[in-house]
């Protein structure tokens, strides 16, 4: 399955306490899923959606006048095969004034079976202004072993392939934090994905092996 344009991550889990909604070999931590959009205006929250069921999801949170914009959103989807995030936090005034917009995705798995987690990730933080301030991260730790797998900061783009060990679980965050204290406008914004991609078990090679060596005689009796 392809990764999406917007990004993608895949998750597998162990089975035990609190892991639910199982998918084609993995299941979801439920009690440890969080979505949430965030915007406030001079310290006050003046929105806020959030959620922590899994399956496709859209959050925002907005406030707008005539000299001030906070916009905060997410579109993610923790689907059978990938999860995908886009989204971020954005500000934006012509006068002095506190405002704070804040996109956050986090969400914990295991794998059942070794593999490899594709990923593709892009992000961008910019800050114009005096006292204006952007930030944006994603990461991906092993909680078996506390070693970060993947970290992405500032402005980034790219894509690789990292190694996930069989019955280990594992934490990806995604956080985007915009601010304004005076005129000017911040973001952060992210797009980013992993898939994951099962090892063959050594039957399923063996069947490959046996597809193949059928495919080489056909064509010799052609």
């Amino acid at each position: 399955m392809a990764l999406t344009a917007r990004a993608a991550v895949m998750a597998v889990v162990v089975s035990g306490v609190g892991l639910s909604a199982a998918h084609a070999g993995f299941v979801y931590d439920t009690s440890h899923t969080n979505r949430r959009t965030q915007a406030w205006v001079i310290g006050s929250s003046v929105e806020v959606d959030a959620t922590t069921a899994l399956g496709p999801w859209y959050g925002s949170a907005f406030y707008s006048d005539a000299t001030t914009a906070v916009l905060a959103n997410q579109g993610s989807d923790l689907g059978a095969s990938q999860m995908t995030f886009s989204g971020g936090a954005q500000t934006s005034s012509s006068v002095a004034i506190d405002l704070h917009a804040q996109s956050v995705a986090s969400t914990r798995f295991g794998v059942t079976s070794a593999g490899a987690l594709q990923w593709i990730v892009t992000t961008n933080s910019v800050a114009n202004g005096f006292e204006n301030m952007s930030s944006i991260s994603i990461s991906l730790m092993d909680l078996t072993t506390g070693q970060f797998l993947f970290a992405r900061t500032g402005n980034s783009s790219g894509n690789g392939s990292i190694q996930l060990i069989a019955s280990h679980n594992y934490e990806l965050v995604i956080y985007a934090d915009a601010e304004s204290g005076s005129a000017g406008s911040t973001a952060a914004t992210y797009n980013a994905g992993l898939q994951f991609v099962a090892v063959p078990t050594p039957g399923a090679l063996a069947l490959l092996a046996l597809a193949g060596i059928s495919a080489r005689s056909r064509r010799r009796l052609a």
